[in-house]
């Protein structure tokens, strides 16, 4: 049987609840329930189960539009686009993925009226909603509709359609003027809107980021405190033993030459000096030493390095990056950390999520010139199909007028409808078979034909349209 589309409209309201994570909108969506909807369409419990793996990794979907008669921005409907080429017709759709239903989506089966309903969990990119999340943060209680492949159904003897099987495609956010066919079901956004504007979210992961730097080179084995502290950055590929631990903090106090300024008469006026304090597989952490005369500074900071495993020795890389060291208890410490796991994991899926972004919008640009080719294909066409239908008309009226006749027509067809350009060509037909004077001023409602036939007829060739 071939598979059918079917969009089922549901709505979304908002929750109180506050989100964990501010780059997404965590949404509980009642999406369907079971028996008979307006849109006359059957779902059983058994149909419904089985169909319950397809709303995994499905896309929460939307188009922003102008309203009719106004400026005001909504959501239209499940947008889509046929192109058409000479030897295929494509649907393209032209909403974009606005969220996501994870694999992970608390799927669950809830009664109510005696309804069965199908809920589940997803999410909503806040930092790529644009004009949506302004929609959304204005009035966030929006219709949905629920796309699914249905793929086997039959006939019932009232005539609803019986779903016997069928997909989820997606979930599209509606505008308002739509009326859910699934009565009840709703897109709960969990968690108040934010006032403030996108920055917020990065200052956030900025300060953040500050105040990881400042603890960098905090020692992460509280065991060692006081002496000279072995490294234990994740990132070591291999465990290194003591001696060669050793060897490559001696090759890093090496690498770190002092410096020293004379001036003209050979005497020192500033020295540097740099002691090695911990190191890992990026950062060598030093403490600076800097003397002048009348002026003495000890600060923190890092380099970046490179370690010749065979040579065992050393090379300094970047520039000196000054840092603060601080006091920690362990349960600041503890903090530290987590917010540092927590600041990668959100770092990665900003990334992803930015270079999904930026696939979409070059998606974008290839359908946005598409469509324009397609618009310039179709009005050709209507153009010539209008010409020729001029030219029928011309070529119908060539043999009764002359080409003086109907020149003035030529110029101006195209803007005019084929009805109308006959009716004119007709009109012209019969004044040129028939000379219209009026008559004179004491008769002027009365119309005087002089014909050249010769005819008996009392109207001469104008008969045909006059009765006696």
């Amino acid at each position: 049987m071939e598979t059918k589309y079917f969009s089922l409209p549901v709505k979304i309201i908002e929750n109180k609840n506050f989100s964990l994570d501010d780059s997404l909108i965590p949404v509980d969506i009642k999406v369907m329930h079971n028996g008979l909807n307006l849109n006359n369409t059957y779902f059983s419990d058994e149909v419904i189960e089985e169909a319950k793996d397809t709303l995994k990794n499905k896309p929460i979907l939307g188009y922003i539009k102008k309203q009719d008669g106004s400026d005001e921005k909504d959501f239209g409907e499940h947008e889509i686009e046929i192109v058409l080429s000479e030897d295929s017709v494509k649907v393209v759709v032209l909403e974009r993925p606005l969220g996501v239903i994870p694999e992970t989506n608390n799927y669950a089966i809830q009664e109510e009226d005696g309804r069965k309903y199908v809920i589940c969990r997803g999410y909503l990119w806040k930092e790529y909603l644009n004009e949506a999340y302004d929609i959304l943060k204005e009035k966030p209680n929006k219709s949905v509709s629920m796309e699914i492949a249905v793929d086997d159904y039959d006939i019932n003897d009232d005539g609803s359609i019986n779903i016997k099987k069928y997909r989820y495609l997606g979930v599209t956010i509606l505008g308002d003027d739509l009326t859910p066919a699934m009565k009840g079901a709703e897109l709960n956004v969990i968690g108040q809107f934010s006032h403030n504007d996108n920055k917020d979210f990065y200052n956030k992961i900025e300060e953040l980021n500050k105040k990881l730097l400042k603890y960098f080179s905090q020692n992460k084995d509280d065991n060692n405190q006081g002496g000279e502290n072995m490294p234990t950055d994740n990132k070591q590929n291999k465990r290194e033993t003591f001696s060669t631990y050793n060897q490559k903090r001696e090759a890093l106090r090496n690498a770190l030459d002092p410096v020293i300024i004379k001036n003209d008469d050979d005497e020192i006026i500033k020295e540097t000096y740099y002691y090695v304090m911990d190191f890992d597989d990026d950062y060598v952490y030093v403490e600076r030493h800097i003397w002048e005369e009348n002026n003495y500074e000890v600060d923190n900071g890092r380099f970046t390095y490179e370690f010749n495993e065979e040579t065992l020795k050393a090379t300094i890389t970047g520039e000196f990056e000054k840092m603060i060291l601080v006091w920690l208890t362990e349960e600041e410490n503890q903090k530290i950390q987590e917010e540092r796991k927590q600041y990668s994991i959100v770092s990665e899926e900003l990334k992803d999520l930015k270079e999904k972004y930026n696939n979409l919008s070059t998606e974008h640009e290839e359908v946005v010139d598409e469509n324009k080719e397609l618009k310039e294909f179709k009005e050709n066409v209507i153009k010539q199909q209008k010409q020729a239908e001029i030219d029928e008309v011309f070529n119908k009226y060539s043999n009764v007028l002359d080409t003086s006749d109907m020149e003035d027509l030529r110029g101006k067809a195209m803007d005019m409808d084929i009805v109308e350009l006959e009716k004119e060509l007709s009109f012209r037909l019969v004044q040129k078979k028939f000379n219209f004077s009026k008559t004179s001023k004491k008769d002027s409602t009365k119309i005087k034909i002089v014909d050249d036939n010769d005819d008996n007829e009392p109207y001469g060739s104008a008969s045909v349209y006059f009765n006696k």
